[in-house]
């Protein structure tokens, strides 16, 4: 009977010690840590932790918050005009961990597992493209885009304020773009699954939603737009 019950335990127990071998806690002091970064153009970046981008023509940097042993397992790769960012093993339940990055200009973000980015300082540039997945965030108060490409997926959330000329948003799964002040001339939409989306157009709205997805759109603009299955679409004053 002993071994019976040992047996049927013994996957957990495996899984547990699995889970342990690649996972890391923050351990030890606080400390930072500066890296000189050449200027970049696109940021790719998984794993586990606060990213902030801030405008700096005149010293491009990353300066790293957290515990000794968390920032040692950050791999950092900067070429090319990319920057990579990722975990040689997954950080859990770390109270301090950010990432800052001081930068002149910057055209992409392709974002990851649980990374939360703050943009704290205005980006303005003729194209930008967001791919967000799995479970990260982007928060940004003041962009000015002539062209905007955003791709959600999985649970991810984007929140945008600021204008542009046009956007081009393809959204599933569960991801939420909030953009009710962030004003769009034309705008080109393929929604999907639950995805929600909250969109300030003026001037002209294409696409197609369907399955059980909500757009709540705010602004008259002229439409060209499918809308099948279960999909909703909100007026927004």
């Amino acid at each position: 009977m002993k071994k019976l019950i040992y047996l049927a335990f013994m996957p957990v127990i495996i899984m547990f010690c699995i889970s342990c071998n690649f996972s890391i806690k923050g351990e030890g002091n606080i400390i930072t840590k500066e890296i000189k970064l050449s200027n970049i153009k696109q940021i790719s970046a998984k794993g586990n932790y606060r990213l902030i981008y801030l405008y700096d023509d005149k010293n491009p940097r990353m300066i790293i918050e957290s515990y000794n042993n968390i920032i040692n397992n950050l791999n950092i790769k900067n070429k090319d005009g990319l920057l990579s960012l990722s975990e040689s093993k997954e950080v859990k339940d770390t109270d301090l961990y950010n990432i800052y990055i001081y930068n002149p200009e910057i055209t992409q973000f392709n974002l990851y597992n649980n990374v939360n980015v703050d943009i704290n300082s205005q980006i303005r540039t003729s194209k930008l493209t967001i791919f967000l997945y799995n479970n990260s965030k982007l928060l940004a108060s003041n962009i000015v885009v002539d062209e905007l490409n955003v791709k959600t997926e999985n649970a991810s959330k984007i929140n945008l304020q600021g204008s542009g000329n046009k956007l081009k948003l393809n959204a599933k799964n569960d991801s939420d773009f909030s953009a009710p002040f962030f004003e769009i001339s034309v705008a080109d939409i393929q929604l999907a699954n639950v995805a929600t989306a909250e969109l300030n157009i003026k001037s002209k709205l294409t696409g197609k939603i369907k399955n059980n997805t909500t757009l709540t759109l705010i602004g008259n603009p002229e439409k060209d737009l499918k809308q099948v299955d279960m999909a909703e679409i909100k007026q927004k004053q």
